[in-house]
């Protein structure tokens, strides 16, 4: 048997790393429930599911700052789900992550032949282990956050500048506009990179695959994202408008961090020491593959200099970051020379990393994030009397409840620490939806005091279940209460009989 794999490796490397790629994913299709982040669920999964339902249809009277294109793909792929009879939120959310880890391949097939196009089959495949193997693209393959999702039609819209030569110059250049403009319309961000495409290209003075770049690129985000919003919203680009604008004016609104800030996120990402061999391998690209530096550091000096910072923001650079890192060490240690001692030590270095690597690796593809807000309403899909929710929590405020698990809409009440029994009281009483008939607690901090505050409102409560939260989410929470909020939940049912 290890001699059929050691030939189908030396025959067919591309496919072998292809398989090695698709069996973290697929155990994060399995195991990796949840959501990430809001925006992974809020602004796209709950917003399809609404058009479904009839809620927040898009008009011209509700323009959003996200356009309809990755959204209105899984407005069409629930409403074919619910065509055929599939209506289980879980189960819709496992064929969510299975084509979204299928999708994911893309970047492992390309990264593979843009690799092998700069710097040969050999190097392609260190470069294919990387894509495939490395610790957070499983599990990020799986979300729905855009910021990864923009990927693969970056990597082929780079890969065909690279490769289109000769007789397919033209066809290729257009064909990179188009993928270039679906990463686009998938995450607007990704304008940095893209704008360095065209530089590098007209700094090499290759005006005809500039200008067909931008041809292809305009012409098919009118047609993905102009046309559809000027029949929504009777204004072309009108989210665009919008997006561009919210962010313009709310900059220091959100996460704040000094411009430094992704350097450190980087070198810890990519596993220090080996992290720094390949942040010099990058800026040693600079000069023999412009094409794959430019628009990498382009996009990350973008991120770095404006003032929003969180960590999925860079996702999309790091892909090609990796790529880069490889093929320019790989120069450095062809061309300098290093004595037997070195040699071992960036040896180690590699070593180092895959073991760190590996461990991260199956801990990500293996964590239900935010899984205490998830499966207490994927608990109350079971129940078929959820009339509302009530949320009581012994802090301030409560995290957003996804409803899409509960598989209807329905009134959530919010009861945190700084409510009164009287406010709550006088709320329902003016209230026009139907009183809560269970409640979720949040956290076990003092609950026996806040289930009889609670009783004093609902004197009949039975207790229906706990929810841990994963063993991640534990782990977050106590490195950081304040913004992650996973805690253990208990579901009470509330009984209105007198």
């Amino acid at each position: 048997m290890i001699r059929g794999i050691k030939q189908l490796w030396a025959s067919r490397p591309t496919i072998c790393i292809i398989i090695l790629a698709l069996m973290p994913r697929l155990l994060a299709v399995v195991f990796a429930k949840g959501y990430g982040m809001l925006d992974d669920h809020f602004c796209v999964i709950k917003t399809a599911q609404e058009w479904i339902e009839g809620y927040a249809l898009p008009s011209a009277d509700h323009i959003s700052k996200r356009n309809l294109f990755y959204s209105g793909l899984h407005f069409l792929l629930f409403s074919g789900l619910e065509g055929i009879g599939v209506f289980n939120p879980q189960v819709k959310m496992y064929v969510v992550r299975l084509l979204h880890a299928l999708y994911s391949l893309l970047t492992v097939w390309f990264g593979i032949k843009l690799a092998e196009a700069l710097s040969g089959k050999e190097l392609a495949r260190k470069v294919g282990l990387l894509l495939a193997l490395f610790w957070v693209f499983s599990y990020m393959s799986v979300r729905n956050l855009v910021e990864f999702v923009c990927v693969p039609p970056l990597l082929i819209a780079l890969y065909l500048l690279v490769k289109g030569h000769g007789r397919h110059e033209r066809l290729y250049s257009l064909l990179a506009g188009m993928a270039s403009a679906f990463a686009f319309v998938i995450r607007y961000q990704v304008a940095p990179f893209l704008g360095a495409m065209g530089v590098v290209l007209l700094v090499m003075r290759q005006w005809r695959r500039a200008s067909l770049l931008v041809f292809g690129f305009a012409t098919t985000c009118f047609l993905i994202l102009g046309v559809p919003e000027w029949l929504v919203f009777e204004t072309p680009l009108a989210t665009l408008a919008k997006y561009v604008a919210h962010n313009a004016s709310h900059a220091h609104s959100y996460v704040t961090n000094p411009w430094y800030t992704y350097i450190g996120t980087i070198v810890a990402g990519l596993v220090p020491p080996l992290s720094f061999l390949l942040l010099w391998g990058f800026f040693v690209s600079s000069r023999r593959y412009p094409i794959l530096f430019w628009p990498t550091l382009a996009f990350l000096v973008f991120h770095s200099i404006y003032p929003n910072k969180q960590e999925r923001f860079i996702l999309p650079a790091i892909p090609f970051l990796l790529m880069a890192g490889v093929i320019g060490w790989n120069h450095i240690a062809k061309t300098r020379h290093f004595t037997r001692l070195w040699k071992m030590t960036f040896k180690g270095f590699w070593i180092w990393f895959w073991i760190v690597n590996t461990i991260l690796l199956g801990v990500s593809v293996t964590t239900y994030s935010k899984k205490t807000r998830v499966e207490s309403m994927t608990y109350l899909y079971g129940k078929n009397d959820v009339a509302a929710i009530l949320v009581e929590n012994h802090r301030s405020s409560s995290p957003t409840l996804p409803l899409f698990y509960l598989g209807k809409r329905c009134p959530v009440y919010q009861f945190p620490a700084s409510k009164s029994i009287d406010a709550l009281r006088a709320e329902l009483q003016v209230s026009e939806q139907p009183l809560p008939n269970y409640v979720i607690f949040l956290g076990s901090k003092n609950l026996n005091d806040r289930i009889e505050r609670t009783k004093r409102l609902f004197p009949k409560l039975a207790s229906e279940a706990r929810i841990l939260p994963s063993l991640v989410d534990r782990l977050l929470y106590v490195l950081n209460p304040e913004h992650n909020i996973n805690q253990t939940s208990y579901i009470y049912r509330i009984d209105h009989r007198e």
